[in-house]
Parts: structure tokens; C-alpha cells; sequence
């Protein structure tokens, strides 16, 4: 989900890129969503199983005023699938782990049993096997696609527009830049950078879970300032991007982000620096088809826009639990025209 150490790089060589952006300067612009990453990040911060819907109701009563354009991930290209493979792998080791924690909480000792309690025992307490069984559950994923079929129903019914992707959403935003049809892209991911993105916002501050913070500021990135920054053209950075790590291959042993930096800023690209012989590059380092990834310009573009429903919004968020909380607050007369 983003290249690895690519924003400490920027910071310390190009740290010009980076500038802070008020929501109320986006008014009236176009602004492009990566929205499957916004799935992850509201099931971090509220409980409950309409966390999608929750989420996505606050972020657009944060972006009203501003022409949204929401894309949502379809499937996955090939070269990332071993990543996935890893992350289900790591998520299902935490759900193992958290299972093994409940079933370490003992039943409240009796005043007989308590006689018998090891004061230097090295066993965790209760409090702190709690502590690790909510870090736990905070970190296992379990969004699905049909979290992205539900959110993009209550879009639909507002008649916001969205995309369905075929391939990743921060090139299908990308693209939509490009092509001048949005103003600036609005996302969580560093990839968006290697897929060419300029004006990329994102989120400034951590967000605390179980609260809503609105985001007034954003940090945008300049992307033809990190490239005069850092001194390279686009097709080096994309190198650098790849040595980094990114979603599309392994990286090499010995290789992090600041001996790509160096290692590209002497040998301009890839081939170059593996002809030194300097590195052992294990055979599954595929970087031309990560930078083919990177590269690709023909998308198919399936815009989705109807007009708004308010029978069908009163609907969804009654089914969600949330009428008494939303329902007076999306006014379909001047709602997002």
C-alpha cells in the first residue's frame, strides 16, 4: 500500500514538495478519491459492521462543496498477488493469535484461589493481554468487495459519481488526472506518485480510533518538485519508486531507500545498477513488470452517475442504524450538485 520510505526521501531532498492545502481553497474543484483505501482506514476507526457507510457519510459531509469523484480497486494485476498472499498469510496469524489471547482471560479468582497467586509470576495480566487483544483487532483487515458494493449504493443514491475499476484505483486516478478531468487526487497511497500523480493530497495528522477528525488540512504533494528535488526525470524516479518497494515485486536484500536514491542518482536506472554486480538479486525481482505497471496509460474508464434518490438514501442509512444521525444532515436540494 505505497512505496516504502519514499516520503522520508522527498522530506529531506525535495522538502519543498510538500505544502499545506485548506479544504475551503478546494472549493469548487474536482478532487479524485482513492476510496478502497478509505475502507481500510474507517474499520480502524469505528467499531461496528456499518463502518463503511459511517465512514464514507462523514467524509462527504467533510467534502461538501468540493466535486467528488470516488474510485473504488477491481481487480488486483498478477504481480500483486503474491503480495496479497503475504497480507491474507499475516492476517490470518493475527486472528490465531488474538483467538489464543481470549482464551488466556481467566474467570475472576476466588478469595481460596488468591492464596496461591505467584506475585512474580511472569505470566501477562489481564489488563495487559486486553491491551494486546485490542491492538489485534484493530489491525486485522476484513474489508471485503461488498463493503465497496455497499458504499458505492449509498453513492449511487446520492447521485455522486464513481468508478468500478478493472485494475488499481491510484492509476485509474491518476489517468483521470492526466486526461484534466479532476483537479487533485486525495488518497492514502504513495503509489499514486509512481503512477505519474501531481497534485496528490494527503491526510495530515494520524487519525485516533473511534473518532471522526475532519480533515481541514491536507499536505499536497507536488510531484514536478519532487522530481527537481530529488534530480531525476520520471522514468528514474519510477526506478527508485521500484528499488524502494513497491506492491508489483520483491525488493533486494541490502537495497532501502536511501542506497536506491544513490544507487539511481549514479546509474539513472535499473539495468545499470544490477550490472555493477554488487547486489544478489533473487530471480522473482520482476521490475519491468512493475515499471510496466507503472507506466500503462489505456484504461477503460466506466463512469457511474445517476440521479440522486432520496427514497433510496432514507433506505440505506435506516438499514445501516444511522437515520436519527444523517438523515437531517444530507439536504438533496443543494447536496453536492
Amino acid at each position: 500500500m505505497g512505496i516504502k520510505g519514499i516520503k522520508a526521501l522527498i522530506k529531506k531532498h525535495a522538502p519543498e514538495s510538500f505544502s499545506e492545502i485548506k479544504l475551503e481553497s478546494l472549493q469548487g474543484k474536482t478532487v479524485c478519491i482513492d476510496s478502497s483505501i478509505l475502507l481500510y482506514k474507517f474499520q480502524y476507526l469505528y467499531a461496528g459492521d456499518n463502518f463503511h457507510i459511517l465512514g464514507f457519510l462523514h467524509k462527504l459531509i467533510e467534502l461538501d462543496g468540493i466535486n467528488c469523484i470516488f474510485v473504488f480497486d477491481g481487480k488486483p494485476p498478477e504481480a500483486k498477488l503474491e503480495v496479497l498472499k503475504k497480507r491474507k498469510e499475516q492476517n490470518e496469524k493475527r486472528k490465531e493469535q488474538l483467538n489464543l489471547l481470549k482464551n488466556q482471560i481467566k474467570e475472576p479468582l476466588n478469595f481460596e484461589d488468591s492464596a496461591f497467586i505467584d506475585s512474580d509470576s511472569e505470566e501477562p495480566s489481564d489488563p495487559e493481554i486486553i491491551k494486546k487483544i485490542q491492538f489485534l483487532e484493530k489491525n486485522i483487515k476484513t474489508v471485503n468487495r461488498q463493503h465497496s458494493v455497499e458504499v458505492m449504493e449509498l453513492l449511487e443514491s446520492l447521485g455522486i459519481p464513481f468508478f468500478a475499476c478493472e485494475g488499481e484505483a491510484e492509476q485509474y486516478c491518476v489517468y483521470l488526472q492526466k486526461n484534466k478531468i479532476v483537479d487533485y487526487i486525495l488518497t492514502e497511497d504513495t503509489d499514486t506518485l509512481a503512477f505519474g500523480g501531481t497534485n496528490v493530497l494527503f491526510s495530515k495528522g494520524k487519525a485516533e480510533k473511534g473518532s471522526f477528525v475532519k480533515g481541514n488540512v491536507f499536505i499536497k504533494c507536488d510531484l514536478d518538485k519532487v522530481l527537481q528535488g530529488l534530480e531525476l526525470n520520471l522514468n528514474e524516479f519510477i526506478d527508485l519508486c521500484i528499488l524502494c518497494g513497491c506492491d508489483y515485486t520483491c525488493t533486494i536484500p541490502k537495497v532501502g531507500p536511501i542506497s536506491a536514491f544513490n544507487g539511481i542518482k549514479k546509474y539513472k536506472f535499473i539495468e545499470n545498477l544490477l550490472l555493477t554486480g554488487k547486489y544478489k538479486v533473487p530471480e522473482s525481482f520482476d521490475y519491468q513488470t512493475a515499471r510496466n505497471l507503472f507506466k500503462r496509460e489505456q484504461l477503460n474508464l466506466n463512469l457511474n452517475k445517476s440521479a440522486k434518490n432520496k427514497s433510496k438514501f432514507i433506505e440505506i442509512i435506516t438499514r445501516w442504524n444511522l437515520y436519527s444521525t444523517f438523515a437531517s444532515k444530507f439536504k438533496f436540494c443543494d447536496f453536492l450538485i
